[in-house]
């Protein structure tokens, strides 16, 4: 249950308006992405078999249909969700991961584009080692 309501948090910022502010799509909490990436990284932890980004994220409950609805948030979620499974990231605790996630989002004032960007390019960086090792 606690897995599948973080999984959910990956998604609130989207969905639910502030009452002090207009929401902005391109802008997400950081407190709920580093909650939802620490719920990935628990998940991993207890089911080190959970290889792929899509097996992931079904197991911390995000459904298709809000991967669907919200591209930009779908696209971060899927980059943290490869980042939580490459090796070298298996090695951490989830404290970590949360931390980790949350001060890059605020790094970045919690602009979707350019964490996406972010990721891929850690992404592409960790891969591009992999292979040449």
């Amino acid at each position: 249950m606690k897995n599948l309501l973080a999984g959910l948090m990956l998604f609130l910022f989207a969905t639910v308006p502030s009452f002090a502010q207009e929401v902005d799509p391109s802008k997400i909490s950081c407190a709920n992405f580093s909650n939802g990436v620490y719920a990935m990284a628990q998940k991993v932890q207890e089911d080190p078999k959970i290889t792929s980004p899509e097996q992931l994220l079904k197991a911390v409950g995000v459904e298709k249909a809000t991967m669907s609805k919200y591209p930009e948030a779908a696209k971060l979620v899927t980059l943290a969700a490869r980042m939580v499974l490459t090796s070298k990231a298996r090695k951490y605790s989830p404290e970590d991961h949360q931390q980790g996630s949350e001060v890059m989002c605020l790094n970045h004032e919690g602009n979707i584009e350019e964490m996406n960007e972010a990721l891929t390019a850690v992404l592409q960086h960790l891969e591009t080692k992999a292979g040449s090792v």
